[in-house]
């Protein structure tokens, strides 16, 4: 369901573009691979080269990297850094979710395991981006993990 260049739209208005965005620019740029890419196409598409190149030249702001390093979780898990995770995990995706791979949660929650988190992972059949979830589910899994809990602090 995505377009090409999926997250970082070229025409910049994606969820993902604002969440990288500034104080002064709301919607931004971040991949510097697709402008990469774009130029690698100069010849194919001289045109449009002419129209995308510049935009996603991000390489030197230091301050949009630091966002794309805060932003990643991938970054502290299993490190030294300084902070206090969640005690459980739980990670649900849809298999039927067009809009991200589910290989992207699976690598979050095999992350989270190999560090030593308790990480409930599971794929909810038919379920679309962000509704993967059964009724009633994340209820009963909160209830256990607070009943759990009680029982080792008694």
């Amino acid at each position: 369901m995505k377009p090409c260049t999926s997250f970082d739209k070229l025409t910049m208005d994606s969820g993902e573009n604002q969440v990288f965005g500034s104080d002064e620019q709301d919607f931004i740029h971040f991949d510097p691979a697709i402008g990469d890419a774009i130029e690698a196409l100069r010849a194919v598409f001289p045109q449009e080269a002419a129209i995308y190149a510049g935009a996603f030249d991000v390489s030197g702001d230091a301050a949009l990297s630091e966002r794309i390093r805060l932003i990643n979780p991938m970054n502290y898990i299993g490190t030294d850094r300084k902070g206090t995770p969640a005690r459980h995990f739980r990670v649900r995706v849809g298999a039927g979710d067009a809009d991200t791979s589910f290989t992207v949660s699976m690598t979050l929650a095999i992350k989270l395991a190999n560090a030593g988190y308790p990480v409930d992972y599971a794929m909810v059949w038919d379920q679309p981006h962000c509704r993967a979830d059964y009724p009633g589910d994340l209820l009963r899994w909160i209830d256990q993990v607070c009943s759990n809990s009680a029982e080792k602090f008694r």
